[in-house]
């Protein structure tokens, strides 16, 4: 079993942290399978021996890299959601905003979570998904929620918010900082976009200023 954060050292924390960025970098390098132990625990400049003190496995990386990005991105939509205005459409938009960002700007973290999933053990599988759908019912309720106040049109929900973090979340497999639009405006474009969607009428048109 991985150690227990809270009864670490902050050196141990610390350090635990640094292999789960090393696998990370490893994972996404060469892929899981193309990955091993020796190669990340060379990047943190550990032998192998030393690395199973923080993690049992090559599995148990992969797991705390997913569970890492999943609470981040829930703490992060649910802080969102508090500093918006009290309103389905502004969470919704601010939740969106959030998302897009995470997946640009942790693109790494989005695409292994995303596609290696299957890779890890039935029980880590189960603790990760149970993250992943209380991040889609926040989606869920305030899709419901928007219909409830008369400011969204009716629509299928499940469908909705499926296509919904299907769309944003692909931003992680093709946004570039050295692209022709900033992260910000590509957020700010796909957030209009759902939103005009859900609302069914047209909102102003979306601005993209030109990168200095």
């Amino acid at each position: 079993m991985a150690l227990d954060e809270a009864k670490l050292s902050q050196h141990a924390v610390e350090t635990r942290k640094s292999v789960l960025d090393a696998g990370l970098d490893a994972f996404f390098e060469h892929g899981f399978e193309g990955s091993t132990i020796r190669d990340i625990a060379r990047r943190v400049s550990l032998n192998s021996a030393s690395l199973y003190y923080y993690f049992p496995s090559k599995h148990a990386i992969l797991h705390g890299i997913m569970l890492s990005a999943m609470n981040d991105l829930l703490a992060e939509a649910k802080q969102a959601m508090e500093e918006a205005v009290p309103s389905a459409v502004s969470r919704l938009s601010a939740v969106l905003l959030t998302h897009i960002h995470f997946h640009g700007t942790r693109r790494k973290e989005a695409i292994i979570t995303e596609f290696e999933l299957r890779l890890i053990t039935p029980e880590r599988r189960q603790e990760v998904a149970q993250l992943r759908d209380e991040y889609e019912d926040i989606l869920r309720q305030l899709v419901h929620q928007g219909i409830h106040e008369g400011a969204f049109r009716c629509v299928d929900v499940d469908l909705a918010v499926r296509a919904m973090i299907w769309s944003c979340s692909s931003v992680a497999q093709w946004y570039r900082p050295d692209g022709p639009l900033s992260l910000p405006e590509i957020a700010r474009y796909y957030a209009d976009l759902w939103i005009t969607a859900l609302l069914g009428a047209d909102l102003p048109p979306v601005v993209l200023t030109e990168k200095p």
